[in-house]
């Protein structure tokens, strides 16, 4: 996509816009799927060989204070290259070191599941700023505490850095989260899950991290679908005291206003 700010010229590449279309085409070429486990908690880390999955979500939310609206809609795709290494949005690559899920051919699988994340989630140029890169790394790990539970965890970076604008290393991540998430199978195919994230972003110097809570079920009716509803409660973390103490009613103001978001969300994934 491009636009025109003033003088500024940008266009940008997303990683999102690009799976609808590789779905379509692959379903045409693609080898017969391999069937994912009806037990969402047996699915592996990653996809089997020449399997891929097109995932999509909508999201709507409002703000608990303001009454603030807002909603959007995502997509995601994933193509296993070989039975550990996976092309995840087209532009990032995640291999698994480690797998505890049951194994097909009856082989014992491993204590703790690892996998690893790196690549982009966009790509753009700008007439001010130059080429414009959304690198991104991932740690995953999962853990089965008993055959119907596991606990799942991802540490992740997120950065923007532009080629003309030397202000940030490449080493350096504008944002960072950790997810924890419990899972447990439940009735008929299905799941049931909360999780916890924090967010900090380069603004954590001067505001609060996000904190995140959410809890959500999951159905695999059948082994080339799955979808669920979740809900999810956003709030900025207590920040560092001001300089100047503001005085007891500020604080009370301060505390009416943060920002509660509170937020529904639908997922459906496709296999083949």
């Amino acid at each position: 996509m491009s636009g025109t700010y003033g003088r500024q010229t940008d266009w940008l590449f997303r990683a999102a816009v690009l799976p609808p279309l590789l779905a379509l085409l692959l379903t045409a070429c693609a080898a017969p799927a391999r069937r994912q486990p009806l037990r969402v908690v047996d699915s592996p880390m990653s996809l089997p060989k020449r399997m891929a999955a097109l995932g999509m979500w909508g999201r709507t939310g409002i703000e608990a204070v303001k009454g603030t609206r807002a909603s959007n809609f995502n997509a995601s795709f994933r193509y296993g290259l070989t039975n550990r290494l996976e092309l995840v949005d087209v532009l990032s690559l995640r291999y698994t070191f480690a797998d505890d899920a049951p194994t097909v051919d009856g082989t014992a699988p491993s204590k703790i599941s690892v996998a690893v994340r790196a690549g982009l989630t966009g790509f753009g140029a700008s007439s001010i700023e130059g080429a414009v890169f959304w690198p991104v790394l991932q740690l995953h790990l999962r853990k089965r505490v008993s055959p119907n539970t596991y606990l799942f965890s991802v540490t992740s970076g997120h950065s923007r850095h532009a080629t003309a604008i030397a202000r940030h290393s490449y080493l350096f991540f504008q944002s960072v989260g950790s997810i924890t998430q419990i899972s447990a199978r439940w009735a008929w195919h299905s799941s049931i899950g909360a999780s916890n994230e924090v967010i900090c972003g380069s603004e954590c110097t001067r505001q609060a991290p996000w904190a995140k809570l959410g809890t959500g079920w999951s159905m695999r009716p059948a082994h080339w679908i799955e979808f669920g509803p979740s809900f999810l409660l956003e709030y900025r973390l207590r920040g560092p005291e001001p300089i100047v103490r503001p005085t007891p009613d500020q604080r009370v103001s301060q505390r009416a206003t943060r920002p509660i978001w509170i937020s529904g969300l639908l997922d459906l994934t496709f296999f083949w």
